[in-house]
């Protein structure tokens, strides 16, 4: 079969929209700019569920082309109630349209550049076309700090980037053009053009992890926060068949092991767990080493649905040890609020059952 480019799926676009982490507008409003870039939200909603299908079929989108009439036969239903029922979104017909263009042509035309962002910084690349233009598309519709940026021609390390990257306001069509040095003449950018608030950020590697973790953790601490079931959780032992207690495990004691530092870590079902220690620090007892062998290699993980003051649904999950220090014996449970840890506990024995119970999702120990 032959091989066509343009038939080939976006990979770099697609893997940059991946990345995105859903979060509600509050938890979007405590990041910084960099790391607004890497966070999803829609305004109107605190439907955490909703914002992550909306991410979701944003993805599907982007991985099979769907245009926009698709993609808002899908969404538009669940959307336009929620607007409605939140009393905060559009309500007529044309806002609601409007509204669902803008979500995909920011969110469609953001991981576009950004998949072309990392295409023309590879080394190879830039060996070969180290010169960027930055290209507006001329119609009725282009904004004025577009317009009068069309042709700036400059070397891609010229600091002008760092605050110009296309999109540059909503529903920009903008782009940059990457050429070789010979063909170029360089074209300086007028004065006092300047991107629309909270748009043109280059999509630059950073902290954005620990950034969001702060979000994520700020956002859970404003509400209130209680089990959401209808009934009595399922337990170890009243619907699990485990032992009560937890076999204790020798307390790891490694004088050489650093202390918890910020790191992302995957557990044994390879969920990625940002850990902060501005967030949740270290309770006596309990050394970095500890909480990375809680995490990495735990007795069991539970999943908790919690439903906040607000609304707003989420599933916690727990990851519990038992170790043995001595004759005494240590219960390490960390909780993690949608991959961010946010609280380390050491607990009696005696209060296991009140902490390993939900959906038991993984267990090392035997029935």
């Amino acid at each position: 079969m032959t091989w066509d480019p343009f038939e080939q799926a976006p990979h770099d676009a697609i893997n940059w929209f991946r990345d995105r982490v859903p979060v509600t507008v509050s938890e979007w409003s405590t990041l910084s700019q960099d790391a607004r870039r890497k966070a999803f939200f829609i305004s109107g909603t605190s439907q955490l569920d909703l914002i992550g299908d909306v991410h979701k079929s944003l993805l599907k989108a982007l991985e099979e082309g769907k245009s926009f009439a698709e993609w808002k036969k899908e969404m538009k239903p669940r959307l336009e109630a929620a607007w409605k029922a939140s009393g905060q979104g559009p309500t007529t017909t044309a806002q609601i349209n409007n509204r669902m263009g803008t979500i995909f042509q920011n969110n469609i035309q953001s991981a576009y550049q950004a998949g072309r962002f990392r295409q023309m910084t590879d080394p190879d690349v830039l060996k070969e076309r180290p010169i960027w233009v930055f290209v507006a598309i001329r119609d009725d519709r282009t904004s004025d700090i577009c317009r009068r940026l069309n042709g700036t021609t400059l070397p891609h390390d010229d600091p002008f980037w760092i605050k110009n990257h296309p999109p540059r306001h909503p529903r920009c069509r903008s782009s940059i053009r990457a050429i070789p040095a010979g063909d170029a003449q360089l074209k300086a950018a007028p004065a006092g053009v300047e991107a629309s608030p909270g748009w043109g950020t280059m999509p630059k590697a950073g902290e954005w992890a620990n950034e969001i973790g702060k979000g994520v953790a700020q956002g859970a601490a404003a509400s209130t926060w209680t089990p959401a079931w209808n009934g009595n959780a399922p337990t170890a032992v009243k619907g699990y068949g485990l032992p009560a207690q937890l076999p204790a495990r020798p307390l790891p004691r490694n004088p050489q092991a650093t202390p918890a530092t910020r790191q992302i870590v995957s557990d044994p079902l390879d969920t990625v767990l940002i850990y902060n220690p501005e967030i949740a620090p270290l309770p006596a007892g309990v050394t970095g080493e500890v909480l990375q062998e809680t995490l990495e290699n735990p007795a069991e993980i539970w999943l908790m649905p919690m439903q906040s003051s607000k609304g707003t649904l989420v599933y916690r999950q727990r990851h519990i040890s038992s170790y043995q220090d001595g004759d005494e014996t240590l219960l390490v449970v960390v909780e993690s609020h949608r991959g961010v840890v946010i609280s380390i506990h050491v607990l009696p024995e005696e209060k296991a059952g009140e902490v390993r119970q939900g959906f038991l999702r993984f267990s090392n120990i035997s029935a």
